[in-house]
This record gives C-alpha cells, structure tokens and sequence, in this order.
C-alpha cells in the first residue's frame, strides 16, 4: 500500500519534471491595455501619440483587444482614426474625485490593487473577480503601456500634475501587470519627492524606452543598479503615424496644385502667440515669438513673388482659448500687408493628426512651434526649422540630425533666428536629400522596435 503511494508521486514528480522541461509554446498578446494616452485632447501632439500607438499595435497584434485606461469621466468608447479608417477603442475610465465608488477612484485603485494582490497570494482558491472594471482589465492583461501624455517623465509641470499622471502606472504595478514606458522623454525631477517617485515607478517597469539619447541616461539613473528594466532608444512613436486623405474644402484652390512657387509651412503656437499680448507674459524668452512669427512671414513672402504660406493649427481648443493656434493664424494673416495677404492660406477644419500630417507632407519648406507638427515634416522627409519653447525639441531634431535647423526661443534672439530660417529655405533640396533617408530609417527603427515589445511572449508576465 506504501509502495504505490509513494509510486504515485514518483510518477507524478516525473510527469511534472517533464512538463516543466517541456518548452513553453510563445504566447500571442490578447488583451492590451494601454495608459496616458487621449483621443479626445486639445492637444492634438497627445492625439498623434494615441493613434500612433493603436496603429502600431494592431499592426503587431491585429486580433488583440486594445483598452484605454485612463482618468476621464465617461466610459464610452472612443474613435481613433487612423489614417483613413476609424477604429473604435473601449474606454476604461477613473477619476480623480473622491465622490465617485471606491472602485472608480484613481488615487485608491492602486491600493486596491495591492490588497487583492497580497489577498490572493496567501489565498489563491478566493480569488474572484474584481469589482473595479479597471482592475479587472489589467489582470486579464498580457501587455501593458504607458505613455504620460506626452509630456515627459518629470515633476517639472509640478508633483502633483507628475503624481497625478503615474496613478495609472502605479495601478498596473500594484495588479502584477508592469508596464512598459513607451518612448518618451524623461528629465531629472526638480524635487527630492519627484525624484523619489520617478525612481520607484521607472524601476518597477517592464522596459523603458526613451526617444532621445539625453532621456536614454537619465532613464538609465532612474532605473537603478541590476536587477533593473532594460533601458532602450526609441524615436518618437508618431514618426510612423499614418496619413491621412485631407478635406477638399480644408485648403485653398491656390495651394491644391504644384502651380507657383514653393509651399512653405507655418505651424503658429497659439500658446506663445497669445502670450505675447498679455500684460505679463508667462514666456520669459529671449526671442519676442508674436513679432517673430509675423516678420518671418513677411520676409518669407517679399523674398519670393511667387511663395506661398500654408498656416497649420495644431490644437482643437474652444474659441477665445490661449491655445487656439486657429485664431492665432488668422490674426497673422489679418496683420500682414494686404499684397501679401493672398499669398497666405489657414488649413481650416482639420482636427485629425493623419490629415494634418498629410498636409504638411504638402509643403516644400516647413516652420513648426510645436514639437509634433515637426516631427509630421521631418517623418515625410519636409525640410523643417524648429521653434522650441521646451527642451523635448532638441532631443527628436539630434534623432534625424537635424539640430542645426533647431531655434531656442528660451535663448537665441529675433535676427538670427530669421537669418536660420532664410538660409534653411534656400538650403531645402538639399536637407531634403539628406532627411529622406533618416526619416525612413527612423521610422523602420519605431516599427522594428514594436514588433519585438509585442513579438509572442512566454512570459507575458
């Protein structure tokens, strides 16, 4: 009687030494959530991220659920147009308000999580289903990202705004689902409780990737001596945002055919421009952006006869917001000699990144304020100069060598900033010849580097 119980679990032991020697068959990713992310911004660099990272991931995984979480007030689900088609992603959402259930609070989901998780280690057979939806989604998970809004990983906007934006992270953390940290920049925190933070959450992750060298060191500090997440080099995720088919009535008959001269881009910050007219401006620069702006498209115009300006919004904000680069363009135009003024056009109604993106792929020569409308030239190969008002700029031109078509607005001055942009005008075949080849490239690096992340894991987690 002894003999075969003990048979029995000699053969039990060897049939589970077999199955764990057994190699396990890769597992494809079924559920994906991704945090950070907002189809439904103002900002719309925040919407070119989003919808750069859904096209991305159903281009590695096309039969995975894709669930957003993220702080917003409504749970229904949301449309992202990509490119051409409209892809409608479910919504998981929280709030940041104590008057709403337990389950739907952003600032307790992440304690929540930890209790269940701790609760089904000691008990594994109690386990039930969460009651918070957000939990639920995280633990059926295979595969987590996260992207902070674009803003960059750093309290620089405040530790609250910085705490706020890793609740999500944390969450996923707490639930035993990791995240990656999706190409983004990252800056040492200015605060001793920033910095604390920022070193907890990179060095609980997955993998982090970082979208210049700079933010690749400083990721590298964050994440803490072995055992720690791989630090990776990623360009931007909206270098491979897909285009987008533009209105017919969004441009002027003027600019729709190559007739004429060259088509020069103009992506006004309306932020920047408004700021100009405050009583105290909340831009210290050296560089005075609303004349700037203004001069630089005279001069553009009286250089050339036959030039032709397209202004490009980049922000879908209510009328009479700081924000509203629309009304920033029109006011251009408005202020422009009326010889001049014929010669300059406003992209009217276009809200979608795949559109804009597309009509900025228009232009022979391009001048972006904001740093996603440059990334949508230099992605197409479209000679562009930018104007950064933040160091992120710096970061996404060193990536396609383009640093020396960069102005500081923080530091450099009116006159040689126009003298930059003339020269770089006369200069556009040949960056163009020189950024083809590097925008290819950086694109084929953003989709490889996707393709591994979201390759079939056998440990997803």
């Amino acid at each position: 009687m002894g003999n075969r119980r003990f048979g029995k679990i000699e053969r039990d032991a060897a049939s589970n030494s077999a199955q764990m020697n057994r190699p396990l068959a890769p597992q494809t990713h079924t559920s994906i959530c991704l945090m950070g992310v907002a189809l439904d911004s103002g900002d719309l660099g925040v919407v070119a991220l989003s919808v750069a990272t859904i096209a991305l991931v159903r281009e590695c995984c096309p039969d995975a659920r894709i669930r957003l979480l993220i702080e917003h007030p409504s749970a229904e689900s949301q449309i992202a147009r990509v490119g051409d088609e409209d892809v409608s992603v479910d919504v998981v959402n929280a709030r940041l308000n104590f008057r709403k259930p337990l389950r739907e609070n952003l600032l307790l989901i992440p304690l929540i999580a930890l209790c269940r998780r701790l609760c089904g280690k000691m008990n594994r057979e109690s386990e039930k289903p969460s009651r918070s939806r957000w939990i639920e989604e995280l633990r059926q998970a295979t595969w987590v990202g996260e992207l902070q809004g674009g803003n960059g990983f750093t309290d620089e906007g405040g530790f609250w705004n910085f705490f706020a934006g890793c609740l999500p992270t944390l969450s996923a953390i707490a639930a035993g689902r990791p995240p990656y940290m999706l190409p983004q920049s990252y800056a040492p925190s200015q605060r001793a409780p920033g910095r604390a933070l920022a070193r907890f959450v990179a060095s609980r992750t997955r993998g982090i990737l970082a979208r210049d060298l700079p933010s690749v060191q400083v990721a590298i500090a964050m994440a803490g001596r072995f055992p720690a997440p791989p630090v990776e080099f990623c360009p931007d995720v909206t270098f491979a945002l897909p285009t987008g088919t533009v209105p017919s009535d969004a441009l002027d008959s003027a600019l729709s055919g190559k007739n004429g001269g060259p088509l020069i881009g103009l992506n006004v910050n309306g932020g920047l421009y408004n700021d100009g007219f405050a009583k105290k401006p909340l831009f210290q620069g050296s560089l005075d952006y609303t004349g700037f702006v203004l001069e630089a498209a005279r001069a553009l115009l009286e250089g050339d006869p036959t030039a032709r300006l397209l202004l490009i919004p980049h922000t879908a904000v209510p009328a009479g917001h700081i924000e509203n680069d629309f009304e920033a363009c029109e006011h251009l135009i408005a202020a422009l000699p009326e010889a001049l003024r014929k010669r300059a056009h406003t992209l009217r109604g276009v809200t979608d990144p795949c559109q804009i993106k597309s009509a900025i792929g228009r232009c022979d020569f391009f001048i972006a304020s904001r740093l996603h409308a440059a990334i949508a030239a230099l992605s197409q190969g479209v000679p562009c100069v930018g104007i950064a008002d933040t160091w992120q700029f710096e970061g996404i031109f060193t990536t396609v060598e383009m640093r020396e078509c960069l102005i500081d607005a923080r530091y450099d001055e009116g006159a040689s900033a126009l003298r930059l942009i003339l020269q770089k005008l006369r200069e556009r075949n040949a960056l163009r010849e020189k950024l083809r080849p590097l925008a290819e490239e950086t694109q084929k690096r953003v989709r490889g580097t996707f393709a591994a992340l979201l390759a079939p894991s056998r440990r997803p987690f």
